[in-house]
C-alpha cells in the first residue's frame, strides 16, 4: 500500500489471486521451456503466463485533486479512468465472510475466510471498497489515516456494536 499526502493507492488482495499468480508463473516457466526447444507457442504461453503473475488490481485515490479510480495493473503500468470523488459521508470498516465450496464425488468441503474491508460511503449509503485486509490492526491504521487525509469520520463495524473511531 502507497500513501503520501497526495495519493492513496491501495491494491485489492482478492482471496483467489495467489492462485493466479502461482498459475502464471507454471505457465511462464511451461512457456520458457518450450522456447528453449524452438516451439512458437512458447511464447504464447509465457507472455499469458507473466500478464497473470503480474496482473494487480486496487484503488487510487488523489487527495488534493479530489479524484479516484479503480486500477488494473501489469508489470507495474495502471491504467484506469479517472473520476471525481463524490463528498464523503464517512468512511466505515466491516467484517466481509467469505465462503467457498467444493465437491467431489461424495466428498464435500467448506473453506470459510473472513477479511476487513474499508469503504468510503457517500450519498444515499453507496459505499467505494478502498481495502481488504487480513490484520485489523492495519486497516485501522489505514482507515484512519485516510479519514484524517479526507477530513472525514470514521465508523468501525468490526465488533457487535458499532462505535465511532473519529467523529
Amino acid at each position: 500500500m502507497k500513501q503520501t499526502d497526495e495519493l492513496y493507492r491501495n491494491q485489492f488482495s482478492e482471496v483467489n489471486m495467489p492462485q493466479f499468480r502461482f498459475i502464471g508463473w507454471l505457465l511462464s516457466l511451461a512457456g520458457g521451456f518450450m522456447l528453449w526447444k524452438l516451439n512458437p507457442i512458447g511464447f504464447i504461453l509465457f507472455v499469458a503466463g507473466m500478464v497473470l503473475a503480474f496482473f494487480r488490481e486496487g484503488i487510487e485515490i488523489r487527495i488534493m485533486e479530489r479524484q479516484f479510480r479503480s486500477y488494473i495493473s501489469i508489470f507495474s503500468i495502471f491504467m484506469g479512468k479517472w473520476k471525481p470523488l463524490p463528498e464523503i459521508e464517512y468512511i466505515t470498516l466491516f467484517n466481509e465472510r467469505v465462503n467457498q465450496e467444493a465437491w467431489m464425488l461424495s466428498i464435500h468441503g467448506n473453506t470459510l475466510d473472513e477479511h476487513i474491508k474499508v469503504a468510503l460511503v457517500h450519498g444515499n449509503h453507496q459505499q467505494i471498497p478502498v481495502g481488504i485486509f487480513k490484520d485489523k490492526e492495519m486497516a485501522v491504521e489505514a482507515a484512519t489515516k485516510l479519514a484524517t487525509q479526507l477530513g472525514t469520520k470514521l465508523l468501525d463495524y468490526t465488533t457487535k456494536d458499532p462505535a465511532w473511531v473519529i467523529e
